[in-house]
């Protein structure tokens, strides 16, 4: 997360554009009631809310990719114990079928 808050920085700060002349600071004074360096001042701690926020969504995703990913692995896991118990169970019931059935012919004769 700090790595990606750096990189926004630098970007952010490498940034530079041609300030409004005064008529343009006039309309936009008229229109919104702020100078340009409180409008630009406001936009700028829009930008950088915004941001933030898809950070923290960025990072919750990552989470919860990591949370699948070791679900699967567990998953994979129980499931080759599930087969080797099935297997193990068929193993011991043909075991013990024969055993009856052996029983029972020795029975009968």
């Amino acid at each position: 997360m700090h790595g990606l808050y750096l990189a926004k920085n630098a970007v952010i700060d490498k940034f530079q554009y041609e300030p409004a002349g005064s008529e343009a600071d006039e309309i936009l004074e008229n229109i919104t009631g702020q100078c340009s360096e409180c409008w630009d001042a406001d936009w700028q701690t829009a930008a950088e809310v915004v941001f933030d926020g898809q950070l923290s969504c960025s990072i919750a995703i990552a989470n919860l990719a990591k949370q699948i990913y070791r679900l699967t692995e567990d998953n994979a896991i129980i499931n080759g114990c599930v087969d080797t118990l099935e297997d193990e169970l068929r193993k011991q019931f043909r075991n013990q079928f024969y055993k009856d059935q052996k029983a029972t012919k020795e029975v009968e004769q």
